[in-house]
């Protein structure tokens, strides 16, 4: 029996790692100082436990680095806690555990299936050959050299039957780019609608926030129209040059400080207190749309610079819109408005995510060729990006909300945010 395997010696592994990690605790305030999280240097030794022990192991490993927590970390010194707090970061640890004992233990116990299966299969495959051996020996060899190449034709037959069957189709997302275009089309139609009709909820989503300008709902109208149709090159680039330029001369006003007659051009806009200079759209906006702009006019081409150029320019779109959407999420203004100029509109913001995305689609050879691949790397991409997008988010905003409502701290609001993230990427993987 395999030294690791014996019961003993996998029970005896849970205290001795504790121990470690209490020591190691006691070692690093000695060196850095009080602050420490309290199970910061508990949870490692726990899942070491549970990956090399199995899943009662980690659960007593977890019990031990409970009571020596509660024991010598957490006030009072001894059996105790007087704060609701701790009460709280000590069940959060059990848990985390418990839940780290499990999935550690259900590893451990396909890993030990798999090499029983592995053993197996290898023994009956090494008793086959014998005996095949065997009844070769007992014919001629003219005859046995036949039936060596009818048994490696048949195999060979079977190997590509299954890799027809078992062979992975690459994902087709040419779907996308002119539903993307589409949404972005209707989207600024609605706001112009919203500039045309005198109704606020059309231009900012929520009252009180930045509004989309009318010069920003135009140029989305004609981005949208030339994703949708990019086949059509004189359409294309006549939208996204006009688009590009309305851009470019709301930057040109920002770093001049003059007015080129732009702003107000299509509707007259009062301003609020989200709004710098009335009518116009934000610094971030026109960024965005020239980003926009550029990837469309190259997005045909055939060219390394231009296909890199076009890849580069859309990510920086999305990400404009991504950090944008972030502030107006967590309520930090900062992250929507750039040098105390107008805000950018929460519209914008999405409508930016939505044009990225249909962008890098339109190029399967560009970046999205990482997820769109058959092979099992893209499969893995595939499942973990909308949770590395979307997850933090969510969770981070979760955390924020319970610091608001006083339910913990904000120091335990960091160590939640750190421990969910860490499990919940685990477990995807």
């Amino acid at each position: 029996m395999n030294f690791w395997q014996r019961t003993s010696v996998r029970f005896a592994l849970a205290p001795v790692a504790v121990i470690a990690g209490l020591l190691v605790r006691l070692a690093l305030t000695q060196w850095v100082g009080p602050g420490l999280p309290t199970y910061v240097t508990f949870y490692p030794p726990v899942m070491l436990v549970a990956v090399v022990a199995g899943f009662w192991p980690g659960v007593l490993a977890t019990a031990c680095a409970s009571l020596a927590a509660d024991y010598w970390l957490l006030a009072p010194i001894g059996f105790g806690i007087t704060s609701s707090m701790e009460a709280v970061g000590l069940v959060l640890f059990i848990a985390m555990g418990l839940l780290m004992s499990a999935v550690a233990g259900r590893y451990r116990h396909i890993r030990g299936n798999l090499e029983n299966l592995v053993d197996t299969r290898t023994q009956e495959l090494n008793a086959a050959y014998a005996g095949l051996k065997q009844q070769v020996e007992l014919i001629d060899p003219t005859r046995a050299r036949v039936i060596f190449n009818e048994m490696q034709r048949v195999l060979q037959v079977r190997r590509d039957t299954a890799a027809v069957h078992a062979a992975p189709v690459k994902i087709d997302l040419q779907w996308v780019p002119p539903i993307a275009g589409a949404l972005i089309c209707i989207t600024g139609i609605l706001v112009l609608l919203g500039w045309l009709s005198g109704v606020e909820d059309l231009k900012s989503i929520l009252p009180g926030l930045a509004t989309m300008k009318a010069n920003t709902a135009l140029c989305f109208v004609l981005l949208g129209a030339a994703l949708g149709f990019r086949r059509n090159r004189g359409f294309r680039l006549t939208c996204a040059t006009i688009a590009g330029a309305v851009a470019v001369l709301s930057i040109i006003e920002y770093l001049t400080g003059g007015q080129l007659g732009i702003d107000q051009i299509l509707f007259r806009d009062p301003g609020n207190a989200q709004t710098a200079f009335a009518g116009r759209m934000a610094p971030a906006t026109a960024l965005g749309i020239i980003g926009a702009a550029i990837a469309i006019l190259v997005i045909e081409s055939d060219n390394l610079f231009d296909k890199l150029t076009g890849q580069i320019c859309s990510l920086a779109t999305g990400a404009i819109g991504l950090v944008a959407l972030t502030g107006y999420l967590y309520g930090d203004r900062e992250l929507y408005s750039i040098f105390a100029y107008t805000s950018l509109a929460l519209p914008t913001a999405i409508a930016f995510i939505i044009l990225a995305l249909g962008l890098l689609t339109a190029r399967p050879e560009g970046f999205i060729g990482v997820l769109t691949a058959p092979h099992i790397g893209a499969k893995l991409a595939r499942r973990l990006l909308p949770a590395i997008l979307v997850g933090p988010l969510i969770l981070g905003w979760l955390c924020e909300e319970g610091v608001k409502q006083k339910i913990y701290s904000e120091r335990l609001d960091t160590v939640l945010f750190a421990l969910i993230t860490i499990f919940l990427f685990s477990a995807l993987i």
